[in-house]
């Protein structure tokens, strides 16, 4: 230290001394300085004449220079006017007396925050106070909580198998089970917490009514559904009906087209003597088919029935074999008018039935003839014998082609009378 920073220092400690008088060992307060900083220039050494001029006291207030030193400055603040700080001792001193206030030179670094006493620093006598609010630890972001939900998706409950669809929120990860007396299915909540899926429901009756329940593994909820099998409407009654289609009648073999309508489903049967046909009515109730007629002669009438599975309701025909019908068979029978002749020349009548058409031969020793039987059957014939002679009897005989039967009739010629 030079001399200059030597008078200097002692001019500073006599100031102290009298703002800060020591302290009475007896008394009950015990004055004390608190170092407060402060920003303060340094003087340049072209100043230290100016620095040397000494203290002037203005207003009962003494200022000093300030030290010329590298060390931060310091502000020493009286008793009187004490300023806290976290980490200092302060201590109020009760005093009548006014104490100016009095800036010193700043004291080294070590000793900046240290009360000075008697122009000295000292430790405090209280410790700092440690903070007594626990540090903040960083800020944790509770979990997002998703209310487990389901709802109803896609109808199948028409279906065969009969399905219904569900979709709904859920904890990220959940695990969702779907479950019903006829069915469960599975799925999982994808990382937005969405999940759907499709219950299948097999051999469900129409008209049942299933309950189903849904489950999270990450919640306690449980979601809850009824669902009803549609009772199928009753189907349309579609009348039984039968009509003529294709007429294949002069074919060989003979054959007839029908069609006509029935309940969806019904099987139709068409049968006749010798021949049998089959179909079923369609979605739509249409039917149709074709039956094979067995091959009989022109005018053959052939009947035909036609029956369905859905109702009592039988349909008939009549097919007829184009053409002329063959004549009905009629029994061949004769008969002859009287058994003596006296015309000139000698007559007799014959008739009887035979087959429509038939050709009746009358044959005798001494003539005869022929004829055709009408349609009814019925025939009729008048031969003459003109070379029978006057009293001889002769055999008559009658055949028919459409019959086995004959007939013999005896005739005989008598003179006229007189």
């Amino acid at each position: 230290m030079n001399e200059f920073e030597h008078r200097l220092t002692t001019l500073l400690d006599d100031v102290a001394s009298s703002v800060n008088p020591r302290s009475n060992p007896d008394a009950v307060f015990v004055p004390t300085a608190t170092v407060v900083p402060n920003n303060v220039r340094v003087f340049r050494p072209r100043y230290l004449a100016v620095a040397a001029a000494g203290v002037m006291f203005v207003g009962g207030s003494a200022f000093a220079m300030e030290r010329l030193s590298g060390d931060k400055p310091a502000r020493v603040t009286p008793a009187a006017t004490p300023e806290s700080e976290s980490t200092n001792v302060t201590t109020t001193v009760e005093s009548t007396t006014t104490v100016p206030q009095v800036v010193v030179a700043p004291l080294p670094a070590e000793s900046a925050n240290k009360p000075l006493i008697e122009g000295r620093s000292v430790e405090p006598t209280v410790p700092p106070t440690e903070p007594t609010v626990p540090a903040t630890e960083p800020n944790t972001v509770a979990p997002v909580v998703i209310e487990f939900t389901a709802k109803l998706g896609t109808n199948g409950l028409a279906n065969t198998p009969m399905t219904q669809g569900f979709y709904g929120n859920a904890q990220p990860g959940s695990a969702i089970h779907v479950a019903s007396q006829y069915g469960a299915a599975d799925t999982t909540a994808n990382g937005n917490g969405k999940w759907e899926t499709t219950l299948t429901m097999a051999d469900v009756p129409a008209g049942t009514t299933v309950g189903v329940r849904i489950t999270s593994s990450t919640s306690d909820r449980v979601r809850e559904f009824s669902l009803v099998r549609p009772v199928p409407p009753p189907p349309a009654v579609i009348e039984f009906r039968a009509k003529l289609g294709t007429n294949g009648l002069a074919n060989t073999p003979m054959t007839q087209g029908f069609y006509g309508t029935a309940q969806p489903g019904s099987a139709i049967r068409i049968t006749c003597d010798g021949g049998v046909a089959e179909a079923v009515a369609g979605p739509d109730g249409n039917w149709d088919a074709v039956l094979t007629v067995p091959d009989g002669p022109p005018g053959t009438t052939v009947g035909v029935r036609i029956t369905s599975s859905t109702t009592t309701v039988v349909r008939e025909f009549s097919l007829v074999r184009p053409g002329t019908p063959p004549p009905v068979s009629i029994d061949f029978t004769a008969g002859a008018g009287w058994a003596t002749t006296d015309a000139t020349p000698p007559v007799d009548e014959y008739s009887g039935n035979s087959t429509a058409g038939a050709v009746i031969s009358i044959t005798s020793p001494y003539g005869g003839t022929q004829v055709v039987s009408n349609g009814d059957g019925h025939w009729t014939a008048r031969p003459t014998f003109p070379d029978a002679p006057v009293g001889v009897t002769f055999n008559v005989h009658i055949t028919s082609s459409k019959g086995t039967a004959a007939y013999d009739f005896p005739l005989t010629r008598v003179a006229p009378a007189i």
